[in-house]
């Protein structure tokens, strides 16, 4: 078994397990044009760990001309950034790369047990067409895994690390929000006593059911205005990573929140 430099596979690792999830996602900023106004996405780069939610959104292209990616060096992903492109611009960022390539090329054949998988994902008229690699596209040790062929390694390159002077902060209109049993991801052997922050009266609240699992807790919507209090119960954090919970009759509990991203089921779909 082949298996990648141990910081490099550390590094996307942890990379992929923060970034721009469909689930576990923050964003902050200006209010959105309505999704419409964006078109539809063009060309995708997305990551998934080997544990968390898949297709985390790197870079996208929509046919408007914008593109949205986590905000320049928040390797956490916890802040957007659009950037609206002139044609030109368009043309410089991509007409040059073999975007035909995506979907016909040969993979190497590669495994481990950690890292993450890296995708492409492109939209033409013929439909879409994808090329996932584990192990990723660049930046690998010299002779510990078989190279990404250099085709994807070019789109990749380029486009992953894209930024703009005009990038500009983004945020939806309202945020998603999920409630889980606290200590459920973390036992409370290691946690200890939780210190909870009250369930805020303006909120909607489950009924007078008790949030349980694995049904994946309890799903409600949130506006945006509320991210900074979301923040605050998550900075309450503590060191080892247990979750500030929030109490609500009595019953502690997580939250995990995250910004619906325009158009996102079309790289969310596999």
């Amino acid at each position: 078994m082949k298996r990648p430099d141990k910081a490099h596979a550390i590094a996307l690792a942890a990379f992929a397990w923060s970034c721009a999830a469909t689930e576990d996602r923050r964003a902050s900023g200006t209010s959105p044009s309505p999704v419409e106004e964006w078109g539809t996405p063009e060309i995708a780069l997305t990551v998934s760990g080997w544990v968390g939610p898949p297709n985390r959104l790197i870079f996208v292209l929509y046919s408007s001309g914008r593109v949205l990616q986590p905000s320049e060096g928040d390797i956490r992903c916890e802040n957007y950034q659009v950037t609206a492109l002139t044609a030109a611009e368009r043309n410089a960022l991509i007409a040059d790369l073999p975007l035909d390539r995506v979907g016909h090329v040969q993979l190497p054949r590669r495994v481990g047990d950690d890292g993450a998988t890296a995708c492409i994902k492109v939209w033409s008229a013929n439909g879409a067409r994808s090329d996932c690699l584990w192990g990723g596209f660049e930046d690998w040790t010299e002779g510990a895994l078989l190279p990404a062929p250099r085709e994807l390694e070019a789109i990749w390159k380029r486009l992953a690390h894209f930024s703009s002077p005009r990038a500009r902060a983004w945020t939806p209109d309202h945020v998603d929000v999920r409630a889980e049993p606290w200590g459920w991801r973390q036992p409370a052997e290691k946690c200890g006593k939780p210190v909870a922050s009250p369930w805020p009266k303006r909120w909607p609240q489950p009924g007078g059911k008790r949030i349980t699992m694995p049904t994946w807790g309890w799903k409600f919507s949130l506006p945006a205005t509320e991210l900074s209090e979301l923040r605050r119960i998550e900075a309450a954090s503590r060191p080892n990573g247990c979750q500030q919970p929030v109490v609500l009759r009595g019953e502690y509990y997580e939250l995990y929140f995250g910004a619906p991203l325009p158009h996102e089921d079309a790289w969310s779909r596999n």
